[in-house]
Formats: structure tokens, sequence, C-alpha cells
């Protein structure tokens, strides 16, 4: 009788035992296990810094100046603050800087902008340029000018870090654009 009693008092230790073994390690191995998770925050918020740090800061208006003195077949002018805030119904307290350049003498209807926007205003100038851009195609005549059309159409907005562009552009010219703008970003 006290060896059956001693035996099952043996079983359920060993499956005692076996069960707290089972669920977890030793308190070292939980300290190693909370060590590799930090490290693991650590490693992705430092991927993050790197991705915030590889934007270049650029001077938007000299890059875009060099993009409309590019085009040689159209004459861009830069639009005032009266035209991005009235016709384009931009709130430029949004952005930290900004220009716009369309076709000064109208035969197209070509056209671009560089945004920088404040640190916590990214969506907003995002949605503003999308605005105007749905705004310009919503209000397109088309009898006027029908073979500028597409490019209404086709128009994007791309975007960097803080920096947005918009461009009411032909393919090709709008993909330079676009290739400039990130090469210009890249550091």
């Amino acid at each position: 009788m006290i060896k059956s009693k001693f035996l099952k008092i043996a079983i359920i230790g060993s499956v005692a035992v076996l069960i707290l073994s089972a669920c977890g390690g030793t308190k070292e191995e939980a300290k190693d296990k909370d060590n590799t998770a930090v490290e693991s925050q650590d490693n992705s918020s430092n991927k993050e810094d790197e991705k915030a740090e590889s934007i270049a800061d650029i001077d938007i208006k000299e890059f875009a100046k060099q993009i409309a003195d590019k085009r040689t077949d159209i004459t861009f002018a830069q639009m005032n603050e009266g035209y991005i805030q009235g016709v384009m119904n931009f709130d430029i307290a949004k952005t930290a800087d900004y220009v716009v350049y369309v076709d000064a003498s109208g035969s197209t209807v070509d056209e671009f902008g560089v945004f920088k926007a404040n640190d916590d205003a990214g969506k907003d100038v995002e949605k503003m340029l999308d605005d105007y851009l749905k705004q310009r195609l919503d209000t397109w005549m088309d009898e006027y000018m029908p073979e500028e059309k597409p490019k209404v159409e086709k128009a994007e907005i791309k975007s960097k870090g803080n920096y947005y562009i918009y461009a009411i552009l032909g393919d090709s010219d709008k993909e330079q654009t676009f290739s400039e703008f990130d090469t210009a970003l890249t550091k």
C-alpha cells in the first residue's frame, strides 16, 4: 500500500515537473526573450529612422525652376499665392513651402506643383492636391482643347516624406519630372 501511494506521488510529481518545464524556461531564458524583443523593436525604429534620414532636404523653388526651365517647348510661369489659395483652394498654412508652375501661353494644360508639408499636415496637403486635380477634371469642357484632356485625366500626385508633387503633364514629361523629384530627395 505504501509502495502504491509512493508510486502515485512519484507519477504525479513527474507529470507536474514535465508540465512546468514545458510551459516555460528558466528566468534567464525569459530575460533573453525579453532582450531579443527589445532589440527587435530597436532595430525596427532604427530602420524607420534610416528611412526618414534618407530623404534629402531640398529647396523646392529651385528644384521646380530647374524642371520648368528644361521645357523649351512651352513657357512656364510661377503662380502666386492668390492662385494657389483661390484657384486651387489650397490652405498654404499647411505647408512649409510651395511652388506651382503653369503654362503661361495657354496652349497646353501643362502644370505642376511642389509642396513641403508641415510635419503634421501631410495627409491634408495630399487631400487638397487630390481635390484640386478632381476639380480640374470635373470642370473640364470637352470642346476646349480635347487633345489636352488625357493629361488632366492622368494627372498624378507623388510623395516622399513631407514632400509632394503633382503633375498635369504628358506621360513622358510627367515620368521625367517624377524621376527627378525622387532623385532630388534621395540622399
